[in-house]
């Protein structure tokens, strides 16, 4: 039996908290944990207020619910779901800071008993980092060349020119013509884009006239070369690593990775206009069938994460705590519903991961 000092609003909280592991093949680790009931119900204030945020009912402003009104309509589990996610984060906290395991992506979790009065019991089951061979990394990161980058070319900016006249017009000829979309087309003449003045390049942005337009797009357009391969470059590095690096790839990690891809994916399809059911419709596949296609590149992913992290590890790479923080607090206010130790986690990851590749670049 662990005894757990939980700090809550500058006070501090003593659970007594039960927890039991259990190793499972391909590098999983299961704990069953459980809550005793006088410390699960300490999370019921900080549960409803954070639910009582969102409950929107017939006859009350958004937010001020009576939390009897709001129980009777919503149900008292939902009250009892939101305390068990509030005590599953700090258990999974604390027990991280206690047995230092090193675990690795987002674990599964499952409520295996749950009421008012009872003990909270949950398991929870994620990957713990594998074994990782690495081949001499700084080695390779020498031998990839890096690309001589020459500045923007005067073809360069008038070919983008040309494209930001074509764009004007297409968009244009869209609104003169919006209740005869008939007559709406994509293909312009010279003659019928609009003229490239210094009018125009004003509407783009903090430009005075076509010279400071032309001066300053180029060296944008330099910057932008510049970027692109260094991230081409940062790639290269990371991919002949890999084909040396030798590591069991947990399965829990391979199926985040799809995950996140099939996210990206449904997004992408939103933006463009479709639902996801018409994408496959379209197709003819199922949301399966596409991760299974999917399923090596995102074993490849999920086996960069376990490389990065090990060579972090190796040269004590970290990101700055304060900026971290930071980070995570944007992050938290750009999505009102993360978890907020999950988004620290994925902050964490996405900044130390690219230190990784940055230190692997200025290697020469």
């Amino acid at each position: 039996m662990q005894k757990i000092e939980i700090y809550e609003n500058n006070a501090i909280f003593t659970c007594v908290m039960k927890y039991e592991t259990k190793n499972l093949p391909d590098s999983q680790i299961e704990i069953k944990f459980i809550v005793p009931k006088e410390d699960f119900e300490k999370y019921e204030e900080k549960a409803w207020n954070k639910m009582s945020e969102k409950i929107e009912i017939d006859g009350f402003r958004k937010g001020k619910v009576p939390k009897d009104i709001a129980l009777k309509n919503a149900g008292e589990m939902v009250l009892l779901e939101n305390m068990a996610e509030e005590a599953i984060a700090d258990a999974y906290t604390q027990y991280l800071t206690k047995e230092k395991t090193d675990i690795v992506g987002r674990p599964s979790v499952s409520i295996t008993k749950i009421g008012k009065g009872s003990d909270l019991e949950f398991t929870l089951i994620s990957a713990v980092m594998p074994e990782v061979t690495l081949p001499d990394y700084k080695k390779i990161a020498k031998k990839v060349e890096v690309e001589e980058i020459k500045e923007a070319t005067e073809e360069e900016l008038d070919s983008l020119v040309k494209e930001l006249r074509t764009a004007r017009a297409r968009e244009d000829n869209r609104i003169a013509n919006k209740d005869n979309p008939e007559n709406i087309k994509n293909d312009f003449t010279d003659e019928e884009l609009p003229a490239f003045n210094d009018e125009f390049v004003k509407t783009l942005g903090d430009f005075t006239d076509i010279a400071d337009f032309r001066t300053k797009m180029k060296e944008r357009m330099t910057e932008d070369k510049k970027r692109v391969a260094r991230e081409k470059r940062r790639m290269k590095i990371l991919e002949e690593i890999l084909k040396d690096t030798k590591s069991e790839v947990p399965k829990i990690l391979v199926e985040f990775e799809l995950d996140k891809m099939l996210g990206q994916l449904e997004q992408d399809i939103m933006y463009s206009g479709l639902s996801m059911e018409e994408y496959l419709k379209h197709l003819q596949k199922t949301k399966e069938e596409i991760k299974d296609e999917w399923r090596d590149d995102a074993k490849k992913r999920a086996l960069s994460i376990l490389a990065l992290d090990a060579i972090s590890k190796k040269e004590n790479i970290k990101e700055d705590e304060e900026k971290i923080e930071q980070e995570a607090q944007m992050l938290q206010k750009m999505y009102k519903d993360v978890d907020p130790i999950r988004a620290k986690e994925y902050i964490t990851e996405v900044l130390t991961q690219a230190k990784v590749l940055q230190f692997l670049e200025d290697i020469k």
